[in-house]
């Protein structure tokens, strides 16, 4: 699993290569776990795909603030350059 993980590095979020351990669950989880141990361990469960899923939504919008940025940044240049 781990050599997965390092070879899609670049394409992952950073909280899953940072900790393989939270993906192996989480995998197993959906394949493996009965339903009575993934409702044990629902907390953590969540837990993990909420921080996935908020490291991406923040990856999102930096991508959107930075676009926004450089647009600003290039109209207040070409106004001044006028």
């Amino acid at each position: 699993m781990n050599e997965k993980i390092l070879f899609l590095h670049d394409y992952l979020p950073v909280t899953i290569y940072e900790n393989a351990g939270l993906y192996a669950i989480l995998s197993i989880g959906i394949h493996e776990l009965s339903e009575a141990k993934c409702t044990e361990n629902f907390e953590i469960l969540r837990s993990g795909i909420e921080l996935i899923l908020n490291e991406k939504l923040r990856n999102h919008q930096d991508s959107i603030n930075k676009e926004r940025i450089a647009k600003a940044v290039n109209k207040l240049r070409s106004e001044i350059q006028k």
